[in-house]
């Protein structure tokens, strides 16, 4: 008869993401994410009992759940300080309505010629020597 395990669910952070996955053991979580670290023996993942945060993926076992971990204000206040902040309320390329949309359109940046390649190197010398390397193989036959 066949033994079903029963699965736990795991969470692990990705980027700005939580990542969870419903899997039977740790070992197939690491494998769910692709991980070649242990990443629960670096505290990096875990075990969710959470009843909100378990239901999606006790749903959908072995597909990774992504969850956006904090709001946008704690993202923005994680920033350091040498970051400039977006500005709230519209787009950054948006036009201003006041302006009649070109003052706040950004301006095309002129674009740089590319370099040329660099030349292929002779094969003079090389063509020569074997040449030589010839010559000398046939005097020795």
């Amino acid at each position: 008869m066949a033994r079903i395990q029963k699965l736990k669910v795991y969470r692990t952070p990705i980027g700005f993401h939580d990542a969870y996955v419903a899997a039977p053991s740790q070992k197939a979580a690491l494998e769910a994410w692709g991980s070649d670290a242990n990443l629960f023996a670096h505290g990096l993942a875990d075990v969710v009992t959470d009843e909100a945060l378990t239901r999606e993926p006790l749903e959908h076992p072995g597909k990774i759940i992504k969850r956006l971990r904090g709001s946008e204000d704690e993202h923005l206040a994680a920033l350091p300080a040498g970051v400039p902040k977006p500005k709230r309320g519209k787009a950054e390329n948006e036009p201003s309505r006041r302006q009649g949309g070109r003052v706040g359109s950004p301006k095309p940046s002129p674009e740089k010629p590319k370099p040329k390649p660099k030349p292929r190197p002779s094969r003079d010398a090389l063509e020569a020597a074997e040449r030589e390397l010839e010559a000398l193989e046939k005097r020795q036959m």
